[in-house]
C-alpha cells in the first residue's frame, strides 16, 4: 500500500510541467510541451516531448511562382509524433504528401 502511494507521488510530480527555455526551429520559437510519464501493462512510456532535431530539406536555388517544389521537413524525438503543418504566409497549405516513418 505505501509502495503504490509512493509511486503515485512519484507520477504525480513527473507529470508536473517543468520551465524550459523555448527551442528554436528555423528561426520560430517552439514551446516544449510538459512531459508525462505514463505506466501501462508493465512498461513506461514518455509523452509530451518536443522534437529533439527538425529539419528543412529543399534546394537552396530561388523559387518561382506557378512552379511545383519538393520541400522536406525531418522532426525526429517527438512523443507523440511532430504534427508538422505548411504554411504560406498565413494559408496553411493542403496540397501536400504526408509520410511518417517511425524509427
Amino acid at each position: 500500500m505505501e509502495r503504490e502511494r509512493e509511486a503515485e507521488e512519484q507520477e504525480q510530480e513527473q507529470e508536473q510541467e517543468q520551465e524550459q527555455e523555448p527551442a528554436k526551429y528555423g528561426g520560430e520559437d517552439v514551446q516544449p510541451k510538459r512531459a508525462v510519464l505514463r505506466r501501462a501493462w508493465g512498461q513506461v512510456e514518455a509523452r509530451g516531448f518536443s522534437p529533439l532535431w527538425v529539419r528543412l530539406l529543399s534546394s537552396r536555388d530561388a523559387l518561382s511562382a506557378g512552379r511545383a517544389y519538393q520541400v522536406v521537413c525531418q522532426a525526429a524525438g517527438a512523443r507523440p509524433s511532430a504534427n508538422i503543418t505548411w504554411r504560406l504566409g498565413t494559408n496553411i497549405l493542403t496540397t501536400h504528401t504526408e509520410k511518417v516513418r517511425l524509427s
